[in-house]
């Protein structure tokens, strides 16, 4: 089910296929109008009118959408336009239904009412996080087993079962909370029975035909709204056009029509001098870039782009990087960016290596186009590849690892905070992940030993284990959690294997606390530990916050005190059978930059008895990034000699990094004397 709605929906924003669209519209219009029905109380034409809107809006957002969204995705809209549908109400009838409302006495009944039951269950719906809500639509208003539902989500049928299991109980404590006692069992009952709803193929298609009116008949992702120019106007009588023939035929009759393949065209004059004009007499490059101009100079018609694809259908892929070369000296903006990317992806389909190293390792995407629209076309044609052919891919990465178009960078606008990562790196994530779910960890470490050095595993390891979580929202399965985490467990060089741990462990902790809880228990004591650990050290947490209406965002919570945390996180370690030594450091690297000045001050006192204390303050300067911290951490240590040696070191650093700020630093009346001698000696060397 899930590969039949991928290819229908690749289909769809690729080709413009009526075929995919009305099976799109056939898989999932009993879910829209289903639930459409349940919000406008079984008002069946508002229910089509609202179920045509959303087949609509799906029409022009297809392009932006993955398969694993699809669902949920119609489902909130579905809401949505409802909703809005019932404000749009009149006045008289808002007030009439509230009268009958306030006259009718309540029921002394405790059973529920269904049509109450369905109000609120949508509106539960609507308030639980997105993964747990897309579940419950495939399992229960889709009524697909989990095997399927774990297909479409790209996880396992017992993960998913597990899900689904887990979004069903907050779905019932929610509408608890609401006033309205049911089980889990008649609940999930309840909800498959909702998403039987029947819609006829007459109205399927009907639906279809309406939400393609106006759009392309043919058409490719994220692209058709820069084609604009090209696809607005009149229609001609009829337009038929191959790979290198022609047939226009215009209102007044006169027809232009091309022979055979590779042969002369010969060419009738039309009288018009427009976009219609015959097709030049010679296939050379110079002659196309005139049809294109001329092309994009006349009236605007809805067959445009068919007409600029039998022109462009006369540049062979050898061709493109020569055409390339002289267009980008004659033609416009907007005609480069409605060019270009026909050619790249029809060049990609028959040789993705050369087309991808042409676009990517030349300068066609950063110089020639909006960088918007170039960064689009890296992840469209790495991400077809990367489905077609892996091997060919992998290899391609390897052997251009050190070109310099793939560290670059682009800026991250959906989370600005986040660090950006290399084109590179960010390939190199995409290839481990693909190679994860299908071939393992046994694969992900096969692809790894093959780059070319441990920096380079190091680094593509760390973008994999650090940023899949926001790149992929399966990431948030406990179960593959632990797969990844025993993944990385498994790298064999230790410096490796390490950063990537730390970096993970942190990724989990600071951007899933929902299922954190859940993932510690999973894990082996060690591991426990380790992952509590860098929980410590971070101050706030990434949660999800449900907006007005079904928007939502993302904000950060602050957790408790490290100091408050700090007992469980010891205990961990004991349980773990560690040295306490090893414990004391751990902690310390952790907690020690995490803290205030007067909870530092404190956590020295709780500690003070500690035989490890100076050890563990040592590691607590080597987690520190701010060189001052450093110093006031060192400033605690009891032994003499380190305390001043490592003093020191974070005074050099501070001197790095803010020389007016080490030159005050001296007379701060906090700074010990002996350290703030060391450091006007520090000073007095430097020029």
């Amino acid at each position: 089910m899930s590969e039949d709605l991928t290819s229908l929906l690749k289909s769809f924003t690729r080709d413009r296929s009526e075929t995919a669209f009305r099976g799109l519209v056939r898989q999932h219009s009993p879910l829209v109008f289903g639930t459409a029905l349940r919000f406008l109380k079984s008002d069946r034409a508002a229910a089509q009118d609202v179920t045509q809107e959303v087949f609509t809006l799906l029409a022009r957002k297809a392009s932006s959408l993955e398969a694993d969204q699809l669902s949920g995705w119609l489902y909130r809209q579905t809401c949505r336009r409802a909703s809005n549908h019932i404000r749009a109400e009149s006045r008289r009838r808002i007030r009439e239904y509230a009268a009958v409302e306030a006259m009718t006495p309540p029921s002394a009944s405790s059973e529920f009412e269904p049509h109450h039951l369905s109000s609120e269950l949508d509106e539960a719906m609507i308030a639980l996080p997105a993964r747990d809500r897309d579940a419950l639509v495939l399992r229960y208003f889709e009524d697909r087993d989990f095997r399927t539902v774990g297909g479409v989500l790209g996880i396992t049928e017992e993960a998913a079962r597990k899900r689904v299991n887990r979004a069903m109980e907050k779905l019932v404590a929610m509408l608890r909370r609401r006033g309205i006692t049911i089980g889990t069992a008649s609940l999930s009952g309840t909800m498959t029975s909702m998403g039987r709803t029947t819609v006829s193929e007459k109205l399927v298609a009907q639906i279809s035909a309406h939400a393609l009116k106006g759009l392309p008949a043919a058409g490719w992702p994220a692209l058709m709204s820069l084609l604009k120019p090209f696809l607005s106007g009149v229609a001609l009588s009829s337009l038929l056009i191959g790979s290198s023939e022609v047939l226009l035929q215009a209102n007044d009759g006169v027809s232009v029509m091309s022979r055979d393949h590779g042969g002369p065209v010969p060419t009738t004059k039309i009288k018009r001098g427009d976009s219609f004009a015959a097709l030049p007499d010679t296939s050379s490059l110079q002659s196309i870039i005139a049809a294109i101009k001329q092309s994009s100079g006349g009236p605007r018609h809805e067959l445009g782009t068919l007409r600029l694809k039998a022109i462009l259908a006369r540049i062979s892929n050898e061709q493109i990087p020569e055409f390339v070369a002289l267009a980008n000296g004659e033609l416009s903006d907007l005609e480069r960016t409605t060019v270009y990317p026909l050619l790249i992806y029809r060049w990609a389909e028959a040789d993705a290596a050369a087309a991808i190293s042409f676009a990517v390792l030349g300068d066609l995407l950063t110089k020639h186009l909006d960088p918007a629209l170039g960064t689009s076309m890296r992840g469209s044609l790495f991400s077809d590849w990367l489905a077609t052919d892996l091997p060919a891919m992998e290899d391609w990465l390897k052997r251009n690892w050190n070109h310099e178009s793939l560290l670059y960078t682009a800026a991250n606008l959906a989370n600005p905070q986040q660090k950006p990562l290399p084109l590179r790196d960010s390939i190199a994530m995409a290839v481990a992940k693909s190679h994860l779910w299908k071939d393992g960890k046994e694969g992900v470490l096969a692809y790894l030993n093959a780059l070319p050095s441990p920096q380079d595993r190091l680094s593509a390891l760390g973008a994999f284990s650090n940023q899949l979580y926001w790149q992929d929202s399966n990431f948030e399965d406990v179960e593959r959690q632990a797969t990844i985490l025993d993944l990385i467990k498994s790298v064999p060089e230790k410096n490796v294997r390490d950063a990537a741990l730390d970096n993970y462990l942190a990724a989990v902790a600071r951007g899933n606390p929902e299922t954190f809880p859940e993932f510690l228990e999973s894990l082996e004591p060690r591991d426990r530990f380790h992952a509590l650990v860098k929980q410590l050290g971070i101050p706030k947490i990434q949660v999800q916050i449900e907006g007005v209406g079904n928007t939502s965002y993302t904000d950060e919570e602050a957790l408790p005190s490290p100091l408050k945390r700090e007992a469980e996180v010891l205990e961990a370690g004991r349980a773990a059978g560690l040295p306490e030594s090893e414990i004391a450091a751990e902690v310390a690297k952790s907690i020690l930059p995490a803290l205030s000045r007067e909870e530092f001050g404190s956590w020295i006192q709780q500690h003070r008895d500690n035989p490890h204390l100076d050890e563990a303050l040592a590691a607590g300067i080597r987690g520190a990034t701010e060189p001052e911290r450093g110093i006031e951490i060192a400033a605690a240590i009891s032994e003499v000699a380190l305390r001043q040696q490592l003093a020191r070191a974070s005074f050099r650093r501070l001197l790095v990094q803010n020389r007016r700020a080490a030159m005050a630093y001296p007379s701060r009346a906090d700074v010990p004397a002996d350290l703030a001698e060391e450091f006007r000696n520090i000073l007095g060397e430097t020029p």
